[in-house]
């Protein structure tokens, strides 16, 4: 028992120290690309995204997104995955500001506060039991 106890542990503590970009490339990667380009027609960009500002990327990480969404002039629709269940606050804090930072978006979002830990707990608080926002219930629920 004090062993599994001892193991659990070690994987929370192992998690909590992933950066942004060791999430990004576990779990975004394979659909918005390493560029941030996204895959034409399927899975829209995050380079240029309009949609990381505010609490938006915090609800679409923690609990997906359905529907379509016009990202960079191109309508998409398709499903994200939530990944609340399988993030902690501070990973997904550190991918949001790992995308804000990278390729072409450090100039759009740099004048953006930064993503914490107790801003994701706050919005999984919040929101808790929701699932698959579309990006006008996103909106609407600041």
């Amino acid at each position: 028992m004090y062993f599994l106890s001892f193991l659990f542990s070690c994987h929370v503590a192992d998690t909590e120290k992933r950066s942004g970009a060791e999430v990004y490339q576990t779990f975004c990667i394979h659909c918005h690309q390493a560029n941030g380009q996204g895959v034409p027609t399927r899975y829209p960009p995050l380079n240029g995204s309009q949609w990381l500002k505010g609490t938006i990327p915090i609800k679409i990480v923690l609990h997906g997104l359905k529907g379509p969404i016009e990202v960079n002039g191109e309508t998409y629709n398709n499903v994200m995955a939530p990944w609340g269940n399988v993030l902690t606050d501070q990973e997904i804090a550190n991918v949001i500001m790992y995308i804000r930072t990278s390729w072409n978006n450090s100039a759009t979002y740099n004048k953006e506060p930064a993503i914490t830990s107790d801003d994701v707990k706050n919005i999984r608080e919040k929101f808790k039991g929701a699932s698959n926002w579309t990006i006008e219930k996103a909106q609407s629920t600041q």
